[in-house]
């Protein structure tokens, strides 16, 4: 009775993966509104019934699978940044900056998706749920990968890590939402605005 309990559990897991999988491709071809769930079914090779029995509903599917594209995302892009700074060492100021995504470059591809994935998540709370927790990681990484940024750093060259927080969460006001108490407050956003303004002696 246990064994067959376990194959049917494989197969479940095995069906549920098939379905993240075409939800993936449909979501390259058609966009996140134009995702068909009848679409994703026939590319799983699986019913409507089946999607609906593992993720509830569309908004379930959807929830799930831009989930694990968020996350995969912020992994790829903290590794992607510092990749671009392996090679030098000891670090400046401008090498940080040269290898910083540009926040406003919204017709970049992955700006576009991140853009679509906080829309929908306003009115899917299941997604909004998700990326809060995918949100606190992405921050943890960065916050790794900063710390191992200051100690590369070339003698006499620091920077403020306020700056970072800002040009990668603050930017996207919907996205740094969901960072709850790791947020830049507003006191502390205005102290590094007028700090970043005060002309030098």
């Amino acid at each position: 009775m246990l064994y067959r309990f376990q194959a049917m559990t494989s197969r479940g897991e095995a069906t549920r993966e098939a379905i993240l999988d075409s939800a993936r491709i449909e979501l390259t071809k058609s966009g996140i509104l134009g995702l068909r769930v009848a679409e994703v079914a026939a590319g799983a090779q699986t019913s409507v019934t089946a999607i609906y029995r593992h993720f509830g509903d569309r908004d379930g599917l959807l929830a799930d699978v831009l989930t694990l594209l968020y996350e995969d995302l912020t992994t790829t892009t903290v590794d992607e940044y510092e990749k671009r700074l392996a090679d030098r060492d000891p670090l400046t100021i401008r090498d940080l900056v040269d290898a910083l995504p540009v926040p406003f470059d919204v017709a970049h591809p992955i700006q576009k998706f991140r853009i679509q994935v906080l829309a929908a998540a306003a009115e899917n709370t299941a997604l909004a749920h998700n990326l809060r927790a995918v949100m606190k990681r992405r921050h943890q990484l960065w916050q790794e990968s900063i710390c191992g940024l200051q100690a590369r750093m070339a003698p006499g060259e620091e920077f403020d890590e306020r700056v970072y927080w800002a040009v990668l969460f603050d930017y996207m006001p919907y996205a740094s939402s969901f960072l709850d108490d790791e947020k830049m407050s507003a006191d502390d956003y205005r102290t590094f605005l007028a700090d970043k303004l005060r002309s030098g002696p």
